[in-house]
């Protein structure tokens, strides 16, 4: 299964050495990729694109590889440098966290939010 970032606790929980916040924009809801498993249930797959953005993205690094990774590499970096401080965290690699056991982690309302 191929998502695009998912605005699930996962970025709570990654280990993060940045010096940001861990974010992504614009993400997708997390329901949208729980609905994608259950039908895979039904209707088994060998490979799902989930949403129009990752699917974009297949077309794209299809047609023209070398340009979607410059692209994508330097709108991450943008995502990267214009991301709130943060101090170094290394998320639930050492210990359980007790936050972040829901689906969503509210990460799209929070960066609505900031900006």
């Amino acid at each position: 299964m191929y998502a695009w970032a998912t605005d699930t606790p996962w970025f709570d929980h990654a280990g993060n050495y940045s010096g940001h916040e861990a974010q992504m924009k614009p993400m997708d809801d997390a329901e949208n990729v729980v609905d994608a498993i259950v039908d895979l249930l039904d209707n088994p797959q060998e490979s799902v694109e989930v949403g129009v953005k990752t699917k974009g993205s297949s077309v794209s690094s299809n047609l023209i590889p070398g340009l979607t990774e410059t692209l994508n590499a330097k709108y991450l970096n943008k995502v990267i440098q214009d991301a709130p401080p943060a101090p170094p965290s290394s998320g639930s690699l050492h210990k359980p966290m007790e936050s972040g056991t829901g689906v969503s982690a509210g990460l799209r309302e929070r960066i609505k939010k900031e900006q």
